[in-house]
């Protein structure tokens, strides 16, 4: 297995995870609406975009 599958193997876990763990703080701080949507949105967005970063070929000759 490459490096990639095994990222998107250990990524789906950890991301469901995130998940749980931010809606337990937005039921403890009492985060509601934008707020709420916001943290999860932000906290799934960056580890997409890294893990998609990794299939761009930089500075590979072709």
């Amino acid at each position: 297995m490459d490096k990639a599958t095994i990222l998107y193997l250990i990524f789906i876990p950890n991301l469901i995870l995130m998940v749980y763990t931010l809606m337990d703080i937005a039921k403890r701080e009492n985060l509601t609406g934008y707020r709420k949507n916001a943290l999860i949105y932000t906290t799934i967005l960056f580890p997409v975009i890294g893990l998609a970063c990794l299939h761009i070929p930089a500075g590979k000759n072709r």
